[in-house]
């Protein structure tokens, strides 16, 4: 495939290409579009990103970030953003841990203001690994045990399952030899390997 200038946008004097959202069309990502530079500046930073919304009737945009899945450099600057009131954390659900990248008083902005708004806070954040869709060795047989009663099953663990449901559960995850990990797609393992070479 042949990638032109009108593939792909530029963020922090970078190119990114649109396919790296990894998707066939940049519609289903379920971003809005003034949403939709700040989602491609944390992802390619390996910040996974929930959501993106604006709201004119509400007279807000955001972005939802999953907390958990943050490195502790970022944690970091999401808590200070916390301290300086710029961001709010949830903090109901402590696995499920989300903030907003949030701006308000858009009505009568337009999407370009909007979009440079949110950028704006985006580009707070530090690149890091990727620490989401990735299942430490030590919690395969949980991940395992959670896709087998998934699928209605029983008293089945990975010791003593069927080859064809073993292969099936397998083959949607890639082992990555150097951390013991395993990633639940192709796509993350490359950015995770891509991170590496990078360090």
């Amino acid at each position: 495939m042949t990638i032109t200038d009108a593939d792909n946008i530029e963020i922090s004097s970078k190119k990114i290409p649109m396919v790296a959202t990894n998707l066939d069309k940049i519609e289903d990502l379920g971003i809005a579009k003034p949403c939709l530079k700040t989602y491609l500046e944390l992802d390619a930073k390996n910040i996974e990103v929930l959501d993106g919304c604006v709201s004119r009737e509400e007279d807000l945009a955001y972005l939802s970030i999953n907390y958990n899945t943050l490195s502790q450099v970022n944690k970091n600057i999401v808590n200070t953003m916390v301290e300086l009131d710029l961001i709010s954390l949830d903090t109901f659900d402590k696995k499920k841990m989300t903030f907003k990248l949030a701006i308000t008083g858009i009505k009568n902005k337009s999407d370009e203001d909007i979009s440079n708004k949110l950028l704006t806070l985006g580009q707070f954040f530090a690149d890091q690994d990727v620490l989401y869709g990735r299942i430490k060795a030590q919690d395969i047989m949980k991940d395992f045990l959670s896709y087998i009663s998934s699928l209605g099953f029983t008293e089945i663990t990975l010791d003593n399952a069927p080859e064809d449901i073993k292969e099936e559960y397998f083959k949607h995850r890639i082992y990555d030899e150097s951390t013991g990990d395993y990633f639940v797609s192709k796509i993350l393992f490359d950015k995770h390997k891509d991170f590496v070479k990078r360090r």
